[in-house]
């Protein structure tokens, strides 16, 4: 991790603060700039995370599940080999913890399920097309 991502920046002077920071934790030659972006209102809001990765025996496989700073740490993720339809994409979401959060728990509500599949079926169809930039 060279700490490319920095959140919570309240002013300029954060900002260029971040820059400068961001800029002195990667080599020079590979330092092309940075993109600079609004937070969004993370409140009753699930961070998810949707990847892709080339297996040296299967070729592309994709991952669904919780994301965020502790995704390496709560490990909950379901793999799958594209290309996915919707009934595919709703199997890997129910094989992660996450799934029953995003149903609906404890007075909050549920997740729009049917748009999370959508973007995990759209996603397979992007990792088919361009497995070979993986």
């Amino acid at each position: 991790d060279v700490g490319g991502v920095k959140l919570s920046l309240h002013s300029p002077e954060q900002v260029r603060d971040a820059f400068f920071e961001i800029q002195q934790g990667v080599e020079k030659d590979d330092f092309l700039g940075v993109t600079v972006q609004p937070m969004l209102d993370t409140t009753d809001a699930f961070e998810l995370i949707v990847g892709s990765s080339l297996d040296a025996q299967f070729g592309p496989v994709m991952l669904f599940g919780l994301g965020g700073t502790l995704v390496e740490v709560f490990q909950d993720s379901s793999i799958a080999l594209p290309p996915l339809n919707s009934n595919l994409a709703h199997l890997m979401m129910k094989n992660t913890k996450i799934y029953t959060a995003l149903k609906g728990i404890r007075g909050r509500k549920s997740a729009d399920i049917a748009a999370i599949e959508k973007l995990i079926v759209n996603f397979s169809h992007l990792v088919m097309d361009k497995w070979m930039f993986i």
